[in-house]
């Protein structure tokens, strides 16, 4: 189980650096609500975060990034804690689970934050993203149960943490009900705000995104 990280109006470690960063801006508002108080697999965490905001986090540059990792800036660090982001490999591809358009606006959708050695695709079977509490991003089994983080365009925060344990798939799936859809990150001002929400929920170590 992971917690989620929501977007709201994929791993990723709290050093917050990747070797392939792409750095741009974007003047689209995004609020990032880290959900620590369930997790799940990146299904569910999509489809929380799709039913409750906006969808599972998106990560297109570095603002964004650090946005949401400074949601979580009082956690334990000796402890690797990940959360799902809307990041997932669709066909050989990865893409973001955010459909919006509008929000990719100026933003650079080929945005990654890998932890060393990732993506390793293990056992063939890893094709979602959970983002670590040090800003990394790391390819994990979408059946795996970990906290969410939503995106919510309506909300001022952007971002929603959900800690109970969700799949990739049911993660997507409680976002886009109650939000907008998993977090995407494509930016250092999106980890930024991540990196707020997460700043009160220490046990979170890891969680998905979009």
């Amino acid at each position: 189980m992971e917690p989620v990280m929501i977007q709201t109006g994929t791993a990723v470690h709290h050093s917050g650096e990747w070797p392939r960063a792409a750095s741009g801006g974007s003047s689209y508002n995004v609020d990032y609500i880290l959900v620590t108080d369930l997790k799940k697999s990146w299904e569910e965490a999509r489809s929380f975060c799709r039913t409750t905001y906006d969808d599972l986090a998106t990560i297109t540059d570095e603002d964004d990034n650090s946005a949401i990792n400074s949601l979580d800036q009082d956690r334990d660090r000796d402890q690797d804690r990940f959360f799902w982001i809307g990041l997932h490999d669709d066909v050989d591809s990865w893409k973001w689970s955010l459909e919006d358009e509008v929000f990719y606006t100026g933003r650079d959708r080929g945005y990654r934050r890998w932890q060393g050695g990732q993506p390793d695709h293990s056992k063939g079977v890893e094709r979602c993203v959970a983002m670590t509490n040090e800003g990394y991003w790391e390819d994990h089994s979408c059946t795996l149960q970990k906290p969410l983080i939503c995106y919510d365009e309506n909300s001022k925060s952007m971002y929603v943490l959900l800690a109970e344990g969700k799949s990739w798939l049911d993660a997507q799936r409680l976002c886009r009900q109650h939000h907008t859809d998993l977090a995407s990150v494509t930016a250092l001002n999106d980890i930024r705000a991540i990196e707020k929400v997460l700043r009160d929920n220490a046990a979170v170590q890891e969680f998905w995104i979009g």
